[in-house]
């Protein structure tokens, strides 16, 4: 079989591979499209009454964000836990387990700038219905601190000098 042969087979296979081609789109296509739910008012049918479901690239090594270091641990301990404080969308401080943002004009930043006071939510509970202590906050703080603690990062903590849960 000579070039000329050759380029003309191979145009030939080229050729007929593109209704194939247009096929398998169209059939992808088709696989795509929304399901429409059983009944009116029952949900899509991967919808599950009740339940949220979670997407993750990764699987969690753990629950414990002050143990891992990967982002669906990190992406989980926003939904499961309470953090002192979180920020909106535009980056500004919002209380989650405080009352209110300690600030120079609340009396809760001292006027040097170096101690603040946190005022806790009233009724946060631990799961087993045990309130939310100044004395679980320093046990945290105490945990991350401790170099024969496992934790991945220190970050916010070591600008911590101490904790007083006197008041």
């Amino acid at each position: 079989m000579d070039l000329i042969d050759s380029l003309v087979s191979l145009s030939d296979r080229v050729a007929s591979a593109i209704p194939v081609r247009l096929a398998l789109v169209a059939l992808l296509a088709v696989g795509c499209t929304r399901q429409q739910a059983a009944e009116v008012g029952s949900g899509n049918t991967w919808t599950h009454h009740g339940r949220l479901v979670i997407g993750e690239s990764i699987d969690p090594k753990n629950l414990n964000p002050l143990l891992a270091n990967n982002a669906a641990t990190g992406d989980l301990s926003m939904l499961i836990f309470s953090y002192a404080v979180r920020y909106d969308d535009q980056a500004r401080p919002v209380p989650d387990a405080l009352s209110e943002i300690p600030t120079l004009e609340n009396g809760d930043v001292s006027p040097d700038g170096l101690t603040l006071k946190y005022k806790l939510r009233p009724n946060i509970t631990w799961h087993d219905g045990e309130r939310l202590t100044c004395h679980d906050l320093e046990f945290t703080w105490k945990l991350v601190m401790n170099p024969a603690n496992n934790g991945v990062a220190t970050d916010g903590y070591k600008d911590i000098d101490s904790v007083d849960c006197s008041d």
